[in-house]
């Protein structure tokens, strides 16, 4: 979990950084929350006790258009949050608090009202865990440090130094595996926002920025990295490595997409066959096609794939990616993206990608 904690601190950082460039269109929201703990799998059903609250207090910065990726995608929202959430079974689920990086982007916009999709990722902190002997009944989660991801929607009134939101989002807490047990816990929630602005809001409508150039092909390499757990809980972690390599091709300023081959050595492989196995049977090989939302010095990335080269399969020929990638320069990116099986957490994917052209 280190690697997530150094990771998702670039996305706070560079979201405070830009809230202190310009206090310009900054101001402080807050947003009480009401939902319900979502039992995904049927062995999930005994943790749902009652409504889930919670409260977020984040830092906004509503962009102007003045720099020209904020006209592209329609002067979106930015900032870094602090939250804190109960779940409604104290006893075994406890609460989560913790902060996280978002953007929202707006989908359609009429005068003073805008429809704005939201995008998260962070770290929470879970405060009651699994344990053989004194919480048994938790196998959602198995550790108490956590990443967030959320996605959403909000409906964004604007007023002279304010904003007025409703929203509708789907809250996730997971490890990727690293410790088991690892269902996850998944909150659906509606809220209610008010941002209030240090100084009334600027709205430019033209950049003087040139419109950006892009590259439609490229090619890019990664190497990622993981570690997890495997059933019966308490076990051993195990070492996860896989490489690709990457077309990318980019269709617009805002759509992206990702063709790759990947070559994948799980390690946990090895003791989940019956049989003497050695390194070539547990190498995987997969072909994964997968769409990109560049977004500033973010790439969005959700895809699925197809294993060519499968030899134990214990969760089945497809799978999910889910993530990011980071630009720190035009070359060279760090990734944090989660691979699952249909919904089912795999591991997180840690590393570095490469820029050729």
């Amino acid at each position: 979990m280190k690697s997530t904690v150094l990771l998702l601190l670039f996305v706070i950082v560079h979201s405070v950084g830009f809230t202190q460039s310009k206090w310009e269109n900054v101001g402080i929201e807050l947003r009480p929350k009401v939902g319900y703990l979502l039992p995904h799998r049927a062995v999930m059903t005994h943790l749902l006790k009652g409504h889930s609250f919670g409260g977020e207090l984040s830092l906004v910065k509503q962009t102007s258009g003045r720099q020209e990726w904020e006209q592209v995608y329609g002067k979106p929202r930015y900032g870094v949050t602090l939250y804190f959430y109960d779940f409604g079974n104290k006893e075994v689920l406890g609460q989560s608090y913790g902060s996280f990086g978002f953007v929202e982007l707006p989908m359609a916009t009429y005068k003073s009202w805008s429809l704005n999709g939201k995008l998260t990722a962070g770290l929470g902190v879970v405060t009651k865990t699994f344990d053989l002997e004194d919480n048994p009944k938790n196998n959602a989660i198995g550790s108490h440090l956590n990443v967030l991801v959320l996605i959403g929607v909000n409906l964004n009134k604007y007023f002279k130094q304010s904003t007025w939101s409703v929203g509708i989002d789907m809250t996730h807490l997971s490890n990727g595996a690293t410790v088991l047990p690892n269902l996850g816990i998944n909150v659906p929630y509606l809220s209610l926002g008010y941002t209030r602005y240090f100084r009334s809001l600027v709205m430019e409508e033209k950049t003087t920025e040139e419109p950006k150039s892009f590259m439609r092909h490229a090619f890019i390499t990664s190497a990622l990295f993981s570690v997890k757990q495997i059933y019966p809980t308490g076990g051993r972690h195990y070492l996860v490595g896989s490489a690709s390599a990457i077309y990318h091709y980019q269709f617009t300023r805002k759509a992206a997409m990702d063709l790759a081959i990947d070559f994948i050595s799980n390690q946990s492989h090895a003791d989940v066959s019956t049989e003497i196995v050695n390194q070539w049977d547990i190498f995987q090989l997969g072909l994964y096609a997968g769409y990109v939302l560049p977004v500033n010095q973010f790439d969005y990335i959700l895809g699925m794939g197809y294993y060519v080269k499968n030899s134990i399969n214990p969760n089945g020929p497809v799978y999910h990616r889910f993530g990011f990638r980071y630009h720190l320069n035009e070359k060279v990116m760090l990734n944090l993206s989660i691979k699952s099986h249909w919904g089912k957490a795999d591991y997180f994917e840690y590393g570095i990608a490469y820029r050729w052209r």
